[in-house]
């Protein structure tokens, strides 16, 4: 039997028993998949993340798999007493894969906030997991890529510290950066260590027209349309 997890809500407006802009999304679930990596153990060197300078540094990758966006990992410390959260973000790709890869646009998705002050003093590898509208499909044979986003309370001091690979660099994408969400600069010569996860799941999403059930490469496998004013139980 298959546990129901991941549950979100937004009621709507309710009115003489009618709900309006009701979104309730379930999704059935199962293990992750690893899509793409460049893990630690090539990792020599720290990239600083805080708020009075960079903000933002991440890495191109290939996703392999249509499946729906799952969670990553960073290889991550403190330095200091940072405060504040830091986020995953997921973003569409620009430029020459490998060579000036860029974020372009809005980010895609937006992971759970993660509370940097619990971060420890030694490298380890941080989860960040995405969750109800931000858990996006992602598209087969597909250039993303993912960003680490800190900028609370912090200093030269005090920062996040991240590791990367600045010298024998053989990810097949390659590192990007920011001061702020623009002005993206390529790393031509180091390369994040990462971890991304997608997920082979269902979702089922009921609105206040219609229940669909919607599969990882976003696709709807089944709709029944709900006209009218119905009273009833929804049974999960």
């Amino acid at each position: 039997v298959a546990t129901l997890s991941a549950i979100s809500a937004n009621m709507g407006t309710i009115t003489a028993g009618t709900i309006t802009g009701a979104t309730i999304q379930t999704a059935v679930s199962a293990s992750s998949v690893l899509l793409d990596s460049y893990d630690e153990t090539n990792q020599n060197a720290l990239f600083s993340l805080r708020a009075d300078n960079y903000t933002n540094e991440g890495q191109s990758f290939t996703n392999t798999n249509a499946l729906a966006l799952h969670s990553c990992k960073f290889y991550l410390k403190k330095s200091g007493t940072p405060t504040g959260n830091a986020y995953a973000k997921l973003y569409a790709h620009s430029g020459t894969y490998g060579t000036s890869s860029l974020p372009t646009g809005s980010a895609l998705a937006t992971s759970d906030a993660f509370d940097v002050s619990t971060l420890s003093t030694s490298l380890a590898l941080i989860t960040f997991s995405f969750s109800g509208l931000n858990r996006i499909p992602l598209s087969a044979s597909t250039y993303y890529v993912i960003v680490l986003n800190y900028s609370g309370t912090s200093d030269v001091s005090n920062y996040v510290a991240v590791g990367v690979d600045t010298s024998s660099t053989s990810a097949s994408g390659n590192e990007v950066s920011s001061i702020g969400d623009s002005s993206w600069e390529v790393g031509a010569s180091s390369d994040l260590i990462f971890y991304v996860y997608g997920i082979n799941d269902t979702r089922f999403v009921m609105t206040s027209t219609a229940f669909q059930g919607i599969n990882s490469a976003g696709a709807t496998i089944f709709e029944n349309i709900i006209s009218g004013t119905d009273e009833g139980d929804v049974i999960m």
